[in-house]
């Protein structure tokens, strides 16, 4: 069974872009859709963004977060994720990304 759920950030203490993550690569090469992004920080003022990517270097908002939770977004196909941290009061925070390929 494919995997539909990645790491995107692993206890990031700073503020900027975490590596871009090929979802289709898990999922016989069909880009994804229907993402949603569970956040666990330390700090309730944390922000997460997530991104989406076609090409792995142009990058678009989907959603964010600001604290510990989760965020969604349907009606976009992308192929490549991100979590970027926007603000990061004190702590670490961590994301993943769960989503539906086809």
């Amino acid at each position: 069974m494919p995997q539909l759920a990645v790491a995107l950030l692993s206890a990031a203490s700073v503020t900027g872009p975490g590596t871009g993550v090929d979802l289709a690569a898990g999922v016989g090469g069909t880009q994804c859709r229907s993402l949603t992004m569970h956040v666990t920080a330390a700090d309730p003022g944390a922000v997460v963004a997530l991104e989406g990517s076609l090409d792995n270097a142009n990058w678009f908002g989907l959603t964010s977060r600001t604290g510990p939770g989760f965020a969604a977004r349907d009606g976009v196909v992308v192929q490549y994720v991100r979590g970027n941290v926007t603000k990061l009061p004190a702590g670490t925070v961590s994301a993943l990304v769960g989503f539906v390929s086809g």
